[in-house]
Order: C-alpha cells, then sequence, then structure tokens
C-alpha cells in the first residue's frame, strides 16, 4: 500500500528519477578532517535539539566554504537516518520544479502517516505556493506528530538557494519562510544555505524561528582551516621519494 501511495504521490507531481538526481546531487566534496569543527558541532547540536528554531540559515560570500559544510552535514553518521533530502541548487541546471512537492515526496517516502495524509490530498486545490505549503506539508507532518509517528528529528537541506529562481520568483516562497515555516513540528529542521541576498536576508534575519549564521571568512577558524587545506595539499605534492635531507613538514 505504501509503494503505491508513493507511486501516485510521484505520478502526481510529476517527479521523474532524472529530476530528482539532478535537484538532489552536489558536485560540492565535505570539509577536510578537522577543518570548520566549530561549525559542524553546531549545526549537529541544533538538528538534535528541540529548538523552536526549525532553520538554520548559514551565509556567507561566495566562495566562502557554505555547500562544503552543507555537504559535510549531509554525509555525517549522526545526521544520514534523519535526513530526508539535500537539494542543491545550481542557476543554471536546476529545474524550476515545484520544491515543495518534491519536499513533500521525499517527506512521505519517509513517514507512512505523512504518505497517507498526502495521498488524500492530491485532488486538493492549491492555487497558491502557501496552499501547496499547507495541504502537501504543514498538515501532513502537524497529522503525524498529533498521531505520536514524527519521533525522530528529519532534516532537509536546501543548499544555495539563491540559486533558485530569481528575487521575483521567489517571493512566495520567501514569505512561507519568514511566516509559516515558524508552525513546523519542532523535530523538523531546515539547513538552508545562501549568499546574503536581499529577499532572503528579509525573509530570514531576525526571525524567532531562525537561527541565523554567517560565515566569515576573516576569523580565527576560516584562517586555520585554510592553513589546514594548504598544508595537506601541499603534503600530496611531496614525490614518494623525495630528497635527503628536505624539510617537507617544516613548510
Amino acid at each position: 500500500l505504501l509503494l503505491k501511495m508513493k507511486a501516485e504521490i510521484r505520478l502526481a507531481f510529476e517527479l521523474t528519477p532524472v529530476m530528482l538526481h539532478n535537484m538532489e546531487t552536489s558536485s560540492h566534496r565535505g570539509c577536510m578532517p578537522e577543518t570548520r569543527t566549530e561549525w559542524i558541532a553546531e549545526i549537529l547540536a541544533w538538528a538534535c535539539s528541540d529548538s523552536a528554531q526549525s532553520i538554520f540559515w548559514m551565509n556567507g560570500i561566495p566562495g566562502s566554504g557554505k555547500s562544503t559544510i552543507a555537504q559535510t552535514i549531509a554525509m555525517h553518521p549522526d545526521i544520514l537516518l534523519m535526513l530526508v533530502s539535500h537539494i542543491f541548487f545550481k542557476r543554471e541546471k536546476t529545474s524550476r520544479h515545484d520544491i515543495l512537492k518534491l519536499i513533500a515526496y521525499r517527506l512521505a517516502e519517509r513517514n507512512a502517516k505523512i504518505a497517507s495524509e498526502v495521498a488524500s490530498r492530491l485532488n486538493a486545490r492549491t492555487l497558491t505556493v502557501r496552499d501547496t505549503f499547507v495541504k502537501l506539508i504543514l498538515e501532513p507532518l502537524k497529522a503525524a506528530e498529533e498521531s505520536g509517528l514524527l519521533q525522530e528529528p528529519i532534516i532537509i537541506i536546501l543548499d544555495a538557494l539563491d540559486e533558485y529562481g530569481t528575487s521575483e520568483t521567489r517571493v512566495q516562497l520567501m514569505q512561507l519562510f519568514s511566516d509559516d515555516f515558524a508552525k513546523l513540528p519542532c523535530r523538523v529542521r531546515f539547513l538552508i544555505t545562501s549568499r546574503p541576498e536581499a529577499d532572503l536576508v528579509r525573509a530570514l534575519s531576525s526571525r524567532e524561528h531562525v537561527k541565523e549564521r554567517t560565515l566569515d571568512v576573516h576569523t580565527e577558524e576560516s584562517k586555520r582551516d585554510v592553513s589546514t587545506f594548504i598544508a595537506t595539499e601541499m603534503k600530496k605534492l611531496v614525490p614518494a621519494k623525495s630528497s635527503v635531507g628536505f624539510k617537507w613538514n617544516e613548510m
């Protein structure tokens, strides 16, 4: 029955394996060992907590390491069992498909009660982005919570959200993040990374349900991590039989 419901939902949402692969595949590697340790620890603590902050928004300039950290979190053994979807946006490749329906489908895959609730709403009128969120995500999650079937934390990663459409096409979605995401069950977590684009700042900054953190490349932690990266990459350049007496380790 669950397989049948999932198939019906996938068909109704027009989700194909290729589309899912394209939207949930990142080319980024994870962090090197012993780097970004403070960031990783903070995100893991948030993900496993009962905090009312349903969104962890990590913003920063291009190249500051946001997607690398997100990839590390997605691969972390403490997160793997919680991870519902890791959506990676890339402006020139990302499908313009409704990401809310993708999220609803992945939630239905994870939880039979959510699948039942989503399947029962497939014919519901969803005239706006908010209608879609309420009918296909919020209400099914609330029903699962009230039934006692939402015990474990679940996490969804939206990586490089600023690459999804434009500020004009994101208006309704940003309104959701600003207001309606505060109504999500406390077990539901969204890790969002983006550049500090104006519309994202307006939607996510200074909101009680958002834990906002800026990845500053000038901090001591960032400088230390860059030094670790350089040292590691330099060691890879050392030939198997380096010149005798050359003190590579002191570079």
